[in-house]
């Protein structure tokens, strides 16, 4: 189900495609595929996200956070994030497809202010290190 705040303005078809590029969650030959076929089958942001979510062009965590208006946080490096699967105080770790490769991946990114203690980072990494072997 596409989120849709009462109090946050209505995203135009246009303005959610801008988005979604501005976004880099699709590359430009799938944002121009996505545009083409949404022409006459989408009048407002919301229809156009609900659209692309059907057709597997974009997840519903996606679509959720374009028509929030966010465009950042979507691409990490080679991986695009395609949902959130846990947060905690310390990380969140997000369901991710490695785009070369087509493998989904899970990604946990540390928090900030975890990033900040030399100690916790070295925990951190001592973690990802022992994830990787299994």
């Amino acid at each position: 189900m596409i989120a849709s705040d009462t109090n946050a303005p209505q995203l135009t078809r246009s303005g959610f495609l801008a988005a979604v590029r501005a976004s880099g969650v699709l590359t430009p030959a799938q944002a121009e595929k996505a545009d083409a076929e949404l022409v006459s089958a989408a009048r407002t942001g919301a229809d156009a996200a609900r659209l692309l979510v059907a057709a597997g062009t974009l997840t519903q965590f996606q679509a959720d956070r374009l028509l929030a208006g966010k465009t950042d946080g979507f691409v990490l490096g080679p991986y695009v994030i395609l949902e959130q699967l846990a947060k905690g105080s310390a990380a969140r770790v997000y369901k991710a497809r490695h785009r070369a490769m087509n493998r989904l991946v899970a990604v946990k990114l540390m928090s900030a202010e975890f990033c900040r203690d030399a100690a916790r980072r070295a925990a951190f990494q001592q973690e990802a290190r022992a994830a990787a072997q299994l």
